[in-house]
């Protein structure tokens, strides 16, 4: 009998203990949840994944059967009260929904390999945001914040909005109409033929494709998936503008530019054609223009689909506008795009067979630079949001774009080339630590085999720790030595090198949101720890010579400088300095 009672407590004892192991979130491909911690009864979706091998299951310690192991769990699932959604025929998976406390007992099970959170995936804009970087972006932090856009917005002048497409659900913060341009034959191209209205409705489609571009968020990802859109229509359902029309959306974007964190105007129109800066024909939109920029607002436009090397259309042609050509999936300018060497700072970003918000709901594919012009407008914004983020500051439109041409990538174009954004790239250039490298110099000798490298890593507070990177193997860069530094401060590390020979060397930051910096150059310092031997050949030691010559080697295949010493006088130089140099005339 005491026997059978002490299994029986041991039983009822690793019951209750297998509900008392922490919470470990395996991944959070879900979202979060209450930053990654389950409250008790709180419910979650799981996969389950098991081992491949036959379950055995004992009962009070003495019986034994085979079970299947997706049965098994399931049955622990459903008996501990949770709910078994699937069962996978070829895979050794269930998937179920469960609380912390049968969570908790499912990780302890010794048939469970791993339990992770069931999450959402998403369609991203065919293959263009993975192209220019957006969705890495969206990974990385400044100031604890993922980087994807919010807090700005997006102001779209173009055909307007469909408001009801699941896809802008809550982004859209504000809408207005600005269209003279009539579509009845009197009035003009707003809702209810009016001239002006708060209604940005789009009769068109081209304005909600352009918007889902830049920002959507739902069965798509625009580049910048977190920033809120402005939708003003100013083009009737022919896809005509009137100037004045598209002026007064940009004012209109300007006054309101605080109330919504306005980072940058898009516009994906244009026309006429202009082989150089073309402000002095353009008055009242260069005033816009320049307004916006003063406002610190990017004023992004389309270069045009005419196809040509040298010239674009108007606005883009405006000195302080950013002008976007297009370029296909492949990486290279596209056919019908515009460009002109004469424009500094052209971007080029993905044009053609871009998938993305349809009117009326669904997706649909467009090409042009009017698909290319969004990318750069969501990029400007995830920009400015890490700007803002890191400095406090709104960051000025010209700086954002020429960050984002020293850093893309250069696509050719006969004897020119332009850079196609990166806008991963273009972060890391903003928001990763900066790094001052302080000594040895560039292309400094090291007689001493054990090298101190001095650096100062940037004094914003964020460095966490820095590490020395240097090829000493040979075989590429590799890190050696990590420390805690003093922030702003001088710093350094002490290295050892096995051989003598030429080292290339850096240093890297790390911050607290694990954005990683090098400084922008690479260093080279060349080690020469062995002392050189030299042998004098001829004369030998006490030998009379009529011929007053000395004849000497070494081993050192490039000596800095020789001096010898002859009849007391020392430290001569001698100006031919060669492995078996011969003097004469001593």
């Amino acid at each position: 009998m005491r026997k059978i009672v002490f299994l029986s407590v041991v039983f009822m004892y690793v019951s209750l203990c297998i509900l008392c192991f922490a919470w470990a979130d395996n991944g959070d491909r879900g979202g979060d949840v209450k930053d990654g911690i389950l409250l008790d009864d709180e419910k979650v979706k799981v996969f389950i994944n098991l081992r491949d091998e036959t379950v055995v299951r004992r009962k009070f310690g003495i019986f034994r059967e085979d079970v299947d192991a997706k049965q098994d769990i399931a049955d622990k699932v459903e008996k501990a009260g949770g709910k078994v959604e699937h069962t996978y025929n070829n895979i050794n998976v269930v998937s179920a929904e469960v609380t912390r406390a049968q969570m908790n007992a499912l990780k302890k099970d010794s048939n469970v390999v791993a339990v992770e959170k069931v999450g959402m995936i998403h369609t991203f804009l065919t293959e263009s945001v993975p192209i220019v970087n957006a969705d890495d972006v969206w990974l990385e932090k400044v100031g604890g914040v993922n980087i994807t856009g919010a807090q700005t917005t997006v102001c779209v002048l173009d055909t307007g909005i469909d408001s009801t497409h699941p896809d802008f659900s809550g982004r859209i913060v504000d809408q207005y109409c600005y269209c003279n341009i009539t579509d009845y034959g009197d009035g003009g191209c707003c809702p209810n033929n009016q001239a002006e209205d708060t209604d940005a409705n789009d009769d068109h489609g081209h304005g909600t494709h352009v918007e889902g571009i830049a920002a959507a968020s739902g069965g798509i990802y625009g580049v910048a998936k977190g920033a809120n859109i402005i939708a003003i229509k100013v083009a009737n359902a022919s896809g005509w503008a009137n100037d004045a029309d598209i002026v007064s959306g940009i004012d209109w974007c300007i006054d309101n530019a605080t109330k919504y964190n306005i980072s940058v105007i898009s516009l994906s129109m244009g026309g006429y054609s202009y082989s150089d800066y073309c402000d002095g024909d353009w008055g009242a939109y260069k005033k816009a223009i320049d307004a916006a920029v003063a406002h610190n607002i990017s004023f992004v436009a389309a270069t045009g689909n005419a196809g040509s090397s040298t010239s674009i259309s108007a606005p883009a042609c405006l000195f302080n506008a950013t002008r976007v050509g297009a370029t296909t999936k492949s990486d290279v300018i596209a056919s019908y795009s515009n460009r002109g060497a004469n424009f500094a700072g052209l971007l080029l970003a993905p044009g053609s067979d871009i998938t993305s918000t349809k009117n009326g709901g669904g997706y649909i594919s467009y090409s042009g630079t009017s698909m290319a012009t969004p990318h750069v407008s969501g990029a400007m914004a995830l920009l400015w949001q890490a700007y803002k983020l890191k400095y406090g500051i709104a960051p000025a439109p010209k700086y954002i774009e020429d960050i984002l041409n020293d850093t893309g990538k250069q696509i050719q174009d006969g004897a020119n080339s332009y850079a196609r954004i990166d806008v991963l790239a273009a972060l890391y250039e903003i928001a990763a630590p900066e790094v001052f490298l302080l000594s040895p110099i560039d292309g400094n000798y090291s007689s001493n085999t054990t090298v101190v490298f001095e650096y100062i890593p940037e004094d914003e507070g964020s460095v966490i720790n820095c590490s020395l990177y240097t090829n000493m193997s040979g075989w590429g860069r590799e890190k050696y030595n990590e420390s805690v530094v003093v922030k702003g401060g001088l710093n350094n590390f002490s290295f050892d090198f096995s051989y003598d020979g030429a080292y290339v060397w850096n240093v890297e930051c790390v911050d607290d949101d694990s954005m990683r910096g090098f400084n922008s150059t690479n260093r080279t310092v060349f080690v020469d720890g062995t002392l050189p031997f030299v042998e004098i050949v001829s004369p030998l030691d006490v030998n009379y010579s009529y011929f007053p010559m000395l004849n000497f080697s070494f081993n050192e295949s490039n000596p800095d400088s020789c001096f010898y010493s002859l009849n007391g006088e020392s430290n001569i130089t001698i100006e031919t300095c060669a492995n078996g140099t011969v003097l004469s005339g001593l």
